[in-house]
């Protein structure tokens, strides 16, 4: 499932949890719904979460970071980039994309992406400038891996005579 968002929301110091209330693409079936700008997985199994955040700001030097929460805890690290510089003559946009590892939820399990901003070199929430969210130039997916058809099995398929490892190539010189 991608999802998008129309939020042009602010960016504070407190941790925001973003709505993704554009479907871009959604071939996730029954495994994955979403409601309340959570995800919510429907199977057990393992998941792919990512995305890119894209915010721009007049203020001088502000720091974002993106967090993953899961059932309302926050997993893993922060992630974040360096800062927009915003000289007046430079490109005073910035995107962090994430892709962690692949997740093992449950069925039941909510995912949710909230964006924040950092201060200085402490890690943690922080900071004051006013920082913008481009939904439009944002997006999410979450997506079940594993999920897709089978391989041939027998004679031909897996471990089968026609196995990769079990073909001879012949040369006739």
């Amino acid at each position: 499932m991608k999802r998008r968002s129309t939020s042009t929301q602010s960016v504070t110091s407190t941790p925001t949890v973003i709505a993704w209330d554009v479907v871009d693409d959604d071939q996730s079936g029954a495994d994955i719904s979403y409601s309340g700008n959570q995800f919510t997985v429907n199977e057990d199994g393992d998941y792919r979460f990512g995305g890119f955040a894209a915010v721009n700001s007049a203020a001088q030097r502000p720091q974002l970071v993106v967090e993953i929460y899961i059932n309302g805890v926050a997993t893993g690290e922060q992630r974040g980039g360096s800062y927009i510089r915003n000289s007046g003559v430079s490109y005073d946009y910035w995107t962090i994309e994430f892709a962690p590892e692949p997740f093992n939820l449950t069925s039941g399990d909510t995912v949710e992406l909230r964006v924040g901003q950092v201060a200085g070199a402490a890690y943690g929430y922080g900071g004051s400038s006013s920082v913008t969210l481009n939904g439009d130039k944002s997006k999410v997916w979450l997506e079940r891996m594993g999920t897709g058809p089978q391989g041939d099995t027998g004679a031909t398929g897996a471990a089968g005579s026609d196995a990769p490892e079990n073909r001879k190539l012949n040369y006739t010189f």
